[in-house]
């Protein structure tokens, strides 16, 4: 009977079996493709495991969601080394296509996470970390959850809300925060600033502060700015890439704080905020996204005339700022077929400050992001409007994208007339997947390169 024996196949290199598993995922239904190669044979398995591990989305938008959490964290519970292959990890408030259910805009829609959901603490080697749509009950929920991910170097947080936002999360010594975060991503924080600001950094600390090397921070209200202040003097040290909300103050009164520090500053909070950012040498990428007043009909009062001013007053100082810039991106609104800010003067000096070689010689790319504004009866406020590819009409008025790029074009003629330097106007709307590629300094995806 030996004599008619199978003999045993031969064993494939270990190299060769990972570019199988590889090669998996780009395909369709990887998942499903992944399990069937764990269990074709041993082999296989060690190589599959690792590749259905490694990045794991949660899409709370469903009941199937729950589901998923429910049996993800009864896996990782029972064998806690599976924990260790997360490295990517999303939690989101969506379904399975990506999308939101209807009502998720509302903080009470949305799931609200604990330490309870997933065994955090079994994911030592999770790098990249993104909740999107989701609700904590109080701050140190929240802190508690990053803190247990000692190797996280990417955190993106959209649409986060804090149930009880009257308590100051409490102090956590230096060495247990973030001690590898180098990228952070905060957009539309729902809760007072006093909930995000020492919770995602203890401020003015270099232990935190000196491994950061990206920040997006855009939560679309004046105080941003005043709250973030201090953590990007404290991550100047590696900071080359910053996207921040810049938002006019709004003309009804400001809180004590704001109103103490404006007097400071001259009345202008974005001299406040661009001091902060003029201390950081080694910054390569700038994006600024201007906030004007939106409720306010009449178009003079939309801005209070600083932001563009502010800016080139920076740029002009002697030594100059910014040595290391190379892209420099605004968000700037168009109204009624005006540009909100940006008068032909302030343009011209602006041009003129970028094109001085002697103080940024690596500056290359200028790009001009312009949503279009129409005025909502209903609403009492300016509806910023993203002009899509296709359609350009926007509440019964035309709007002819050429006629909005050429006026742009021409306030900024110096910049399009130099011959090392790329100008850059869209118009598109850069929230739509398909067409964030022309609008990559707004993508969110952004983080993923720290």
């Amino acid at each position: 009977m030996s004599a008619f024996r199978t003999p045993p196949s031969p064993a494939l290199p270990l190299e060769i079996l990972y570019t199988v598993v590889e090669s998996v995922d780009g395909l369709w239904a990887v998942e499903r493709t992944l399990s069937n190669c764990a269990l074709t044979c041993h082999a296989l398995l060690s190589c599959s495991r690792k590749a259905l591990y490694r990045n794991i989305a949660v899409r709370l938008g469903s009941p199937q969601g729950f589901v998923q959490a429910e049996l993800l964290s009864r896996t990782l519970s029972a064998d806690p080394t599976l924990g260790a292959l997360i490295q990517s990890l999303v939690i989101s408030h969506t379904t399975a296509s990506g999308l939101r259910l209807p009502g998720n805009d509302d903080t009470l829609e949305r799931p609200l996470l604990s330490s309870t959901l997933l065994p955090f603490g079994h994911m030592s080697q999770l790098r990249t970390l993104v909740l999107s749509h989701l609700q904590f009950q109080q701050a140190d929920d929240f802190l508690d959850l990053i803190v247990s991910l000692p190797r996280l170097k990417r955190l993106a947080c959209d649409a986060i809300a804090i149930l009880d936002a009257t308590e100051w999360p409490r102090l956590r010594s230096p060495d247990t925060r973030f001690p590898a975060l180098s990228a952070l991503r905060v957009h539309d924080w729902s809760g007072p600033y006093h909930t995000f600001t020492p919770l995602l950094f203890l401020r003015d600390t270099e232990d935190v502060g000196g491994v950061v090397q990206a920040l997006d921070l855009d939560c679309g209200s004046a105080v941003v700015g005043l709250a973030w202040a201090g953590t990007i003097r404290a991550t100047n040290a590696r900071l080359n890439s910053l996207k921040i909300s810049m938002a006019d103050v709004d003309l009804e009164p400001h809180p004590a704080q704001l109103a103490i520090l404006l007097d400071q500053f001259g009345g202008s909070l974005h001299s406040y905020v661009l001091e902060s950012i003029s201390s950081c040498a080694y910054l390569r990428t700038l994006s600024l996204k201007h906030i004007p007043r939106t409720r306010v009909r009449e178009k003079d009062e939309i801005h209070d005339g600083t932001f563009l001013n502010v800016l080139c007053g920076v740029l002009e100082r002697r030594p100059p700022p910014f040595p290391a810039l190379e892209r420099l991106h605004l968000r700037m609104l168009e109204v009624e077929g005006e540009m909100v800010g940006a008068s032909d003067d302030v343009c011209a000096r602006l041009a003129s400050s970028l094109l001085d070689k002697a103080a940024r010689p690596h500056f290359a790319h200028f790009g001009i992001l312009v949503p279009v504004g129409v005025w909502s009866e209903d609403e009492g406020t300016w509806d910023i409007q993203y002009i899509q590819p296709i359609l350009y009409t926007l509440n019964g008025s035309r709007v002819d994208p050429e006629a909005v790029r050429g006026r742009w074009r021409a306030a900024f003629s110096a910049l399009q007339r130099a011959p090392d330097v790329e100008l850059d106007i869209t118009l598109f709307d850069c929230t739509d997947p398909a067409v964030q590629r022309a609008c990559t300094p707004w993508s969110s995806s952004w983080y993923m390169h720290y």
